[in-house]
């Protein structure tokens, strides 16, 4: 498991020469790409048959090209000891780190494959949320394996600020988030994610992550209404339409099984509080497991302020489970592509 290696002398290195200019390169080619990228967008909407895979092919080369610049300068960075820089937007944010939640089977998908490593044009599911907490800000990205996780560890080896933590029972996600502990630390904010739901995107955690800090909260659910809510966790909320708690679907009473808004059981969380939280969690439930969602009744009761973030579209939140869905996010994922979302 990597460790902390923060600094705690008061001296602060001034930018080098080298720093400065790495900086400049790069926002040089950011704004190269974006001088390339409107001619391609009119050349999507003209009648060429070839202007979608040509635009698709030129968001791959700025993609890998952004990544493998951002990569080196990281690497300079840990050559010398140096933090990487932030953006000026950033700069007054705690430090960001996420806990996705990796250990399933996925007996519905009707294979042997950990389901996270089924892939979508050759990206096995767990990446893309990966790249989506990275681009949120995350500095460090804990992954709670389970089920054939030697697989799952080799599939992610590329990814070099990855931590993985093992979850010998699966006895719920607070459990699974507890088999983290020791990772999450005391400072900052931590998001929790899935490794099945690969439509997350950076911008709805950046949202998420926003209000959380926005109102002060020490946890921030992300939610949505669907028409069919069923087998989903519901939101409960007052009148009002204050935050009042969050209940598992087998758990709901028949008034709280009219609500549609549910609960993604993606969070981002104040550390600390989650820290403190999950030694508070028991079993008390008809599945005899360790939710996550009593965090927010303790941390509510606590007197802490417990909120919930409404997605317009519940489209990002949308999880693999079987085939069929797996079928669906890959109809969503190549449609993104195609709209050169960036």
């Amino acid at each position: 498991m990597k460790t902390d290696n923060a600094g705690t002398g008061k001296c602060r290195r001034g930018a080098s020469n080298m720093d400065v200019d790495l900086r400049r390169l790069s926002e040089l080619i950011k704004i190269f790409f974006k001088i390339l990228r409107a001619p391609y967008g009119l050349f999507r909407l003209s009648i060429c048959p070839t202007a979608d895979l040509h635009c698709h092919l030129f968001h791959i080369v700025e993609k890998r090209m952004t990544n493998f610049w951002e990569r080196s300068i990281l690497k300079y960075n840990s050559i010398f000891g140096r933090k990487p820089e932030r953006n000026k937007e950033d700069k007054n944010m705690e430090a960001l780190k996420a806990v996705i939640l990796a250990a399933g089977k996925g007996t519905r998908m009707q294979s042997d494959l950990p389901k996270v490593v089924h892939t979508i044009d050759g990206k096995c599911l767990v990446d893309y949320v990966i790249e989506a907490a990275e681009g949120a800000g995350a500095e460090d990205i804990c992954l709670v394996v389970g089920y054939k996780h030697e697989e799952v560890e080799n599939t992610i080896s590329h990814k070099d600020d990855v931590t993985f933590v093992l979850q010998e029972q699966q006895l719920g996600t607070g459990h699974a988030v507890k088999c983290a502990k020791d990772f999450l630390g005391k400072e900052g904010h931590t998001l929790i994610l899935f490794g099945d739901a690969p439509l997350i995107t950076s911008a709805t955690l950046k949202q998420l992550l926003e209000h959380h800090i926005q109102h002060k909260n020490a946890v921030t659910v992300l939610s949505a209404t669907i028409d069919d809510p069923t087998g989903y966790g519901r939101i409960i909320r007052s009148a009002s339409g204050e935050f009042i708690k969050s209940v598992e679907h087998k758990d709901a009473n028949e008034e709280e099984l009219k609500s549609h808004e549910i609960n993604s059981g993606m969070y981002v969380f104040n550390t600390w509080e989650l820290s403190q939280a999950l030694d508070k969690i028991q079993p008390n439930n008809a599945q005899g497991e360790y939710y996550l969602p009593d965090t927010l009744t303790i941390l509510k009761d606590k007197g802490l302020r417990v909120d919930a973030f409404a997605l317009e579209s519940p489209e990002d939140i949308n999880g693999v489970n079987d085939q069929k869905q797996l079928e669906s996010a890959t109809e969503i994922i190549r449609r993104r592509k195609k709209e050169c979302t960036l």
